[in-house]
């Protein structure tokens, strides 16, 4: 879909998504991408009890499938998700872009001022059921890829609580496979809260997950600071947003300013990256979470942050209580039937396609969501919203090879190039990139 204006349109139903645009499937056919490129998508409106994607909803072909849509050029604007009552029950994600199956690449995108309003509500594992501008699916089994982002404004989106609660929410990344970034990224908030966690698992190559921040990315970016909301906005002459600001024109894009203006570099460049997993024998013991929490107190000279963390995430393990039927707490087993209490017992436990779903390894997953809370609270410098990102991976596991506390633990990097990025020769005008020697962040050049 190139060159095209989505605007203005609604959707009503109990279970509701794609706004503006609804990609599914592919999988029988011999295409693999969607693209939409130099296209608004602004101003739709979807209400129902369950609501995904406002401006564009992408699902790509589910598990064991890896079909991808591409974003380029595109400003995705002003859409809105709501509720038709305040059901407690249901799940308003992406005002933007809603991603299910499959992979995304968003490349020199705009994407603001979205809006998601529904009822809030958190489960056990604490997965929360709103998310704002661009959102991933958490899904029970496996069947997200990567999301990855580049030379993109994303910021200035919202969620809005039942009950006053407001704020800022641009990026959702859900259970993705990994996050990666292309580099020169304007975003505000970026929630990784819900990442698949790390598994060392040989050949799976996922202990770092998340690839952020690259060159030139900032987030904590405020939209008035990156696009011109007072004279820069252009609206359309003949369509009326059904969204944000019901009524008025439809906006069609927006100019940049400040730190967007002449970042990119001209020509191509490489994103390299180094993926590290751990091998084990069957006899050996696996303790690698606890080295995990060692390295982390040197690392950071945290002191006595591994026990009190231990400690607290045992104490956590001695609470569940699965049947509330039966006398006293029945915790977390593991396959073979044995109750997961300590440290120690927490294992991943697989199997491949669907372990996020299977009980034996929510203590896995709780002790991974619990370290990222208790790093973020340390208030480290230089940590932003990524906490464990693989540039932290890098400084615990510097070297391949047989870790010191446990020689039976075999660490491997393996050094990759991710991709070679190719500078956008037009924006979402067709007007040429770049004019001042460095191209600009979002959809639009500055002429």
């Amino acid at each position: 879909m190139a060159d095209c204006i989505v605007s203005g349109n609604t959707v009503y139903g109990g279970g509701v998504s794609g706004g503006g645009v609804f990609s599914v499937g592919g999988v029988d056919t011999y295409e693999t991408t969607s693209v939409i490129t130099r296209s608004s998508i602004t101003g739709n409106h979807i209400t129902g009890v369950m609501a995904y994607g406002g401006g564009v909803y992408s699902d790509g072909g589910g598990i064991g499938n890896s079909n991808t849509l591409r974003l380029i050029n595109s400003t995705i604007a002003q859409n809105l998700i709501d509720y038709p009552f305040p059901a407690s029950f249901g799940y308003w994600r992406g005002g933007g872009v809603y991603m299910s199956n499959g992979s995304m690449i968003i490349k020199t995108c705009t994407i603001v001022q979205n809006e998601v309003h529904g009822v809030p509500r958190t489960d056990s594992l604490g997965k929360k059921n709103l998310a704002g501008g661009i959102a991933a699916t958490i899904g029970n089994a496996h069947a997200l890829e990567d999301m990855t982002i580049g030379h993109s404004i994303i910021t200035g989106n919202t969620v809005y609580e039942f009950g006053g609660t407001t704020y800022e929410h641009d990026i959702f990344t859900g259970s993705v496979f990994y996050f990666k970034s292309m580099g020169y990224n304007r975003i505000g908030v970026i929630d990784f809260s819900q990442i698949l966690v790390p598994v060392g698992e040989e050949d799976w190559r996922s202990l770092n997950r998340k690839f952020y921040p690259e060159t030139d990315d900032m987030d904590g970016v405020d939209i008035g600071d990156v696009l011109d909301l007072t004279s820069g906005v252009t609206y359309s002459d003949d369509i009326l947003s059904a969204g944000v600001n019901d009524g008025d024109p439809a906006v069609l894009y927006y100019q940049p300013q400040g730190s967007a203006l002449d970042q990119i570099p001209t020509g191509s460049y490489s994103v390299t990256g180094t993926y590290l997993e751990y091998t084990i024998p069957d006899n050996a013991t696996n303790n690698f979470l606890e080295i995990m929490l060692e390295r982390l107190e040197a690392e950071y000279s945290l002191a006595g942050f591994a026990a009190s963390f231990t400690s607290d995430f045992e104490t956590f393990l001695s609470s569940v209580d699965l049947d509330n039927t039966t006398a006293g707490n029945q915790p977390y087993e593991d396959p073979d039937g044995n109750s997961i209490l300590t440290l120690a017992d927490t294992k991943w436990f697989g199997p491949s396609q669907t372990w996020p779903k299977e009980l034996p390894n929510y203590p896995y997953i709780e002790f991974w969501h619990r370290l990222d809370n208790a790093l973020s609270a340390e208030n480290i410098p230089g940590m932003g919203p990524e906490i464990i990102s693989y540039k932290v991976w890098d400084d615990l596991f510097p070297s391949s090879g047989a870790l010191s506390e446990n020689t039976g633990i075999y660490m491997r990097r393996i050094p990759d190039t991710f991709f070679t990025v190719i500078s956008e020769t037009d924006d979402q005008l067709n007007n040429h990139r770049p004019v001042n020697g460095l191209g600009d962040i979002g959809a639009i050049e500055m002429q």
